[in-house]
């Protein structure tokens, strides 16, 4: 499960993937904005939209956080007092999940679209 995480994360971390993913955002606030055009008087679907993927993703933030330092703490305890490479090893390891899971903050939305949708 671990590597399928890494596989995960990587292709988060490429350029493309990224970039795909805000062209999807854009589109979709787009659809919401078109709707409200289509039907006046609707609430601000937009609005709405941007204020629950936003809690979305501070919440799926605290849940990751949340689990890499469980499982980083769970691995500095079975580890230590081990005195073999391979456990030095994932003393290490288990000890830098455990810095940068406390390191993580909240979801950086600064990147986020604001304001009225542009065409996709």
């Amino acid at each position: 499960m671990c590597s399928q995480i890494l596989l995960v994360i990587n292709y988060l971390n490429d350029a493309e993937a990224l970039t795909r993913g805000e062209n999807i955002l854009r589109a979709v606030r787009w659809e919401w904005y078109q709707y409200q055009l289509l039907y006046p008087g609707t609430p601000n679907v937009v609005a709405a939209w941007d204020q629950w993927y936003l809690d979305l993703m501070q919440t799926r933030l605290i849940e990751a956080r949340t689990f890499l330092v469980a499982w980083a703490t769970e691995g500095v305890t079975h580890y230590q007092g081990i005195n073999t490479p391979d456990a030095q090893y994932g003393l290490l390891n288990s000890q830098n999940y455990l810095r940068l899971g406390q390191g993580l903050g909240g979801f950086n939305d600064l990147g986020y679209p604001t304001g009225t949708p542009t065409p996709p």
